[in-house]
């Protein structure tokens, strides 16, 4: 009689479980991506006399779910993305600061397969000027780093213009200038060789001090006051098309 009964109530629970684990995908699937994930433990059945009879699954309670699952769930339902996207927005810059970012490129590449004096380097050097007063500073250092690559060497007025910066509120926007100083001023310019060793003098980050003693080597025709040192390429500053040492 204990077997015929064990017998019946384990066919009950198994028809019980056949008919519930469809619906139970079904009702998961349909919760979407802010449902709870569903884990499973086993639980076993025992039968009137003591002994095992069946391993169930079981649904734990969202109480029971931990923060990784719910991080989890969530790059499973949407991606890096979901996870990453929120923060990548804080910091990406505002359309209108990449617009810019992305003429001056294009401008400067234009310049570049032009003559000295054409139109496009005229156009570029108007644009990276009107950038030096951006209110953003990725525009104001774009700007800058534009100036130097199309200005024509020895531009007093140009590396003027930039020398403006070096005291930007962003220490990227002041090094880039001081690097642009040595590139733009004519080899020899005293009033750019005065303006560097200020520079190095009053800067309080040291970043903005080995930028503008660069810039003094740059200026000078060499670099460690090793003399012809205009032909080898500075270590951080790489090497112009021309074989000229770039300042940025």
């Amino acid at each position: 009689l204990k077997a015929a009964q064990a017998r019946s109530r384990f066919g009950t629970m198994l028809g019980a479980l056949r008919i519930a684990a469809p619906h139970a995908a079904r009702s998961h699937a349909s919760a979407g991506s802010r449902a709870f994930a569903r884990r499973q433990l086993p639980v076993t059945w025992f039968a009137g006399d003591g002994r095992r009879g069946l391993s169930a699954p079981a649904v734990l309670k969202p109480a029971d779910r931990s923060a990784l699952d719910d991080l989890s769930e969530l790059v499973a339902t949407g991606g890096t993305d979901a996870l990453f996207g929120g923060a990548a927005a804080a910091f990406r810059p505002p359309p209108e600061t990449e617009a810019r970012r992305d003429k001056l490129r294009r401008l400067g590449h234009e310049a570049d397969r032009e003559e000295p004096g054409g139109p496009k380097r005229a156009e570029a050097l108007a644009e990276a000027m009107a950038a030096l007063s951006d209110a953003h500073p990725l525009a104001r250092l774009a700007g800058v780093h534009a100036a130097a690559r199309v200005a024509p060497r020895g531009d007093g007025a140009a590396w003027r213009a930039v020398a403006e910066l070096v005291w930007d509120e962003d220490e990227l926007v002041q090094v880039g200038v001081a690097r642009a100083v040595g590139r733009m001023a004519a080899t020899g310019d005293g009033e750019a060789l005065a303006w560097l060793q200020k520079v190095q003098r009053v800067a309080a980050r040291e970043p903005l001090r080995l930028a503008a003693k660069d810039a003094e080597a740059r200026v000078r025709g060499s670099f460690g006051g090793l003399p012809g040192g205009a032909a080898e390429a500075h270590p951080l500053l790489g090497r112009g098309s021309d074989g000229a040492v770039l300042g940025r």
